[in-house]
């Protein structure tokens, strides 16, 4: 379930995902900007990879009382994300422009397999 733009702000926006777990909200990439992303509950997986310096960057993040650890994503990286709890949630800062669809690149898991990065 995803909740966009809860605050709309003027220059980003910042959104709520409820997740299902093992799903992945697969490989992505933004020109414009940046993905911030601070666990709010349950277990998250992050995956990045550059595919001209052939670099892979994986995180797993739980959440914990207290814990602000938030994982940013600079543009033009490759990224997804997958719950590996339930009731994972996860908030989003997208910045420093508006998300406006033209922003986003996809990647087929067919063309890069999520278990295998």
């Amino acid at each position: 379930t995803f909740y966009g733009d809860i605050f709309d702000l003027p220059n980003g926006d910042v959104n709520v995902v409820y997740l299902t777990p093992h799903v992945p909200i697969a490989w992505h990439r933004h020109q414009k900007q940046d993905d911030h992303l601070w666990l709010i509950s349950g277990m998250l997986k992050v995956r990045c990879f550059d595919p001209d310096s052939g670099e892979r960057i994986e995180h797993d993040m739980v959440a914990l009382p207290g814990a602000r650890k938030v994982v940013v994503i600079p543009r033009g990286l490759w990224h997804g994300y997958e719950a590996l709890a339930r009731n994972t949630v996860v908030l989003q800062f997208n910045g420093p422009g508006k998300y406006d669809g033209t922003d986003e690149e996809r990647k087929d898991l067919k063309d890069e397999p999520w278990e295998t990065v």
